[in-house]
């Protein structure tokens, strides 16, 4: 989920594109986000895929496909794991199994 941006960030671009001006031009005079923003964010856990990161970069007004953002995330050094798969053991299969 895409965190909420600031009333004054709000206000500020609505002032903006009132005035007639592009999404471009209204993104230039907007602080921007950082890769270390988003470096940052991942490894505290706010996403946990790289689809929840499209997501939050498509939120904010950037345009970037889905192999973008998992790019990005490469660029950044975060590498995506397969789970190891393990199959549901009961406790009378364990017993089966190691007797």
């Amino acid at each position: 989920m895409a965190r909420t941006i600031s009333k004054s960030v709000q206000n500020q671009i609505q002032l903006l594109l009132a005035s007639n001006m592009t999404h471009e031009q209204v993104m230039e005079r907007i602080p921007g986000l950082k890769k270390s923003t988003l470096d940052r964010q991942v490894i505290k856990g706010e996403f946990k895929t790289a689809k929840a990161v499209h997501q939050y970069l498509n939120g904010l007004g950037y345009t970037i496909g889905y192999s973008g953002a998992l790019k990005l995330l490469k660029s950044m050094n975060f590498r995506a794991k397969i789970k190891a798969k393990k199959p549901l053991l009961s406790k009378q299969h364990k017993e089966r199994r190691l007797a």
